[in-house]
């Protein structure tokens, strides 16, 4: 039998956020590392990321809820202008009919992409809050052991 080689495929550690009109890109790797030299100003700074990132993700979620609004109005404003529409024989559309053209409208299709990148960035803020909230638990393990190596000297 033959080796077999397992490629390990890192997913992007920057990742680019929008908050308050503002454009962030963040170094995840960065955020989130610990230096085991620097325990203090990791300890220092826990809360305050923590917190940054938490906001941000609650921004994030609204926006998500803001979008969807926005995709149901761009739709329900599509399907009445072709309720307005006859059919070559004079006869009104069916509501399947007005559903299916209305989704491929192409200002449907913006703000459906508009949803699909909203969901996007607040999965990848609610990814980056948990892991700040596992860095946290590893600060607490550092801090243990830290504390025992130095009272075992």
């Amino acid at each position: 039998m033959g080796d077999t080689a397992v490629e390990s495929k890192r997913f992007p550690t920057s990742v680019k956020v929008v908050h308050d009109g503002l454009n962030y890109e963040i170094d995840v790797d960065a955020e989130i590392g610990i230096d085991p030299q620097n325990l203090k100003e990791a300890f220092t700074s826990q809360a305050g990321q923590y917190s940054w990132y938490a906001t941000v993700h609650a921004a994030a979620l609204h926006y998500v809820e803001v979008t969807k609004r926005k995709l149901d109005l761009v739709k329900s404003q599509v399907a009445g202008e072709w309720r307005g529409r006859v059919t070559e024989k004079g006869k009104p559309y069916s509501e399947t009919a007005i559903a299916s053209m209305s989704d491929s409208d192409k200002r449907v299709e913006g703000a459906h992409q508009d949803l699909l990148e909203a969901k996007r960035q607040e999965g990848i803020l609610r990814a980056v809050r948990e892991a700040f909230a596992h860095r946290r638990d590893m600060l607490i393990q550092l801090g243990a052991n830290e504390r025992l190596e130095k009272s075992t000297y």
